[in-house]
């Protein structure tokens, strides 16, 4: 337990220091404004399902596999779970409401998590939250874009189907499945832009930080409570539910770490991308992933003193 929790520990003041380079380096002007967006396309087009194609690149164990299947299943049913806990906390459909019904919903679960889970748990975290992930994208594409733009001609199978995560796992699966294993040679070199994964991420997180708008923020309850359900509420309630489930140890901390997470960084993309608040958007991510950096560690401090 105690190694368990050393390790978040540790690893969310190492992605604190590499938050805090990616923001240094957009208060010395060292990046351009768009050079967030440029680096979330590679880190979601690239290194995300190379990520996923070597955690399972790992012979075939039936009780993996399993595990592997409850990890979707289990996503599925959390992200049902967030959906109608957002409709209770704030019920009128105003713009403003439905961006932080989606920071309810859906957490960095990629970004943010990868990091620690291979961090806790290596490839087997990665394994697991791959499926976190799967579930995330489809939920993504069919009900998060259609909550923010208020438009249901935006919701998409095809899209959430094609999604990188989705494309990625899908992939990464066959290939576990079908017992391929890649030369070497190749596995070295995914292996290298999988490492991109961490330091990337969080210099994306760092250089997306608006401090501008956190003391504005903090004087919002609504703003408050939707962070307070989303940090707090939510691994509260998945904590209890999984506390139940006859599933493997290392998925309930995999589902849990990322049933933790801040909102989703792809919050304010789509607000930008739907004409919506996107200043709100962008200090709802900040704040957010600001106060999880405690939050985080104090929720796996209490799942493996209970479970």
């Amino acid at each position: 337990m105690d190694n368990t929790v050393s390790i978040i520990f540790t690893q969310i003041i190492i992605m604190f220091f590499l938050i805090c380079a990616g923001q240094v380096a957009v208060r010395l002007k060292l990046v351009s404004g768009d050079t967030p967006r440029q680096m979330s396309s590679l880190l979601v087009y690239f290194v995300v399902p190379v990520v996923m194609v070597v955690a399972f690149q790992t012979d075939y164990d039936p009780d993996s596999a399993m595990n592997l299947l409850y990890g979707i299943l289990i996503g599925v049913a959390v992200h049902l779970l967030a959906i109608g806990i957002s409709q209770l906390v704030f019920r009128k459909g105003t713009e403003r409401n439905r961006i932080l019904r989606y920071g309810v919903v859906y957490s960095n679960c990629g970004f943010m998590c990868l990091p620690l889970l291979s961090a806790a748990l290596g490839q087997t975290g990665v394994f697991l939250g791959s499926a976190y992930i799967v579930s995330l994208n489809i939920f993504v594409w069919i009900h998060g874009v259609y909550m923010i733009s208020g438009d249901r001609s935006r919701i998409s199978v095809r899209k959430a189907l094609l999604s990188p995560g989705v494309i990625g796992a899908v992939c990464a699966l066959a290939l576990y499945l079908l017992k391929l294993r890649l030369p070497p040679i190749a596995i070295e070199g995914l292996t290298h832009l999988a490492n991109l994964n961490t330091p990337v991420a969080m210099l994306i997180i760092g250089m997306q930080l608006d401090f501008s708008t956190l003391g504005g923020l903090l004087k919002t309850p609504a703003i408050l409570r939707a962070i307070a359900v989303r940090l707090l509420v939510m691994p509260l309630i998945v904590m209890t539910a999984i506390y139940f489930l006859p599933v493997a140890h290392e998925l309930k901390l995999t589902v849990l770490i990322q049933s933790a997470a801040p909102v989703a960084a792809n919050t304010t993309l789509f607000a930008t991308m739907f004409r919506k608040d996107h200043a709100l958007a962008s200090g709802y991510v900040t704040l957010s992933t600001l106060l999880a950096l405690a939050t985080m560690p104090l929720v796996i401090l209490l799942f493996e003193t209970i479970i």
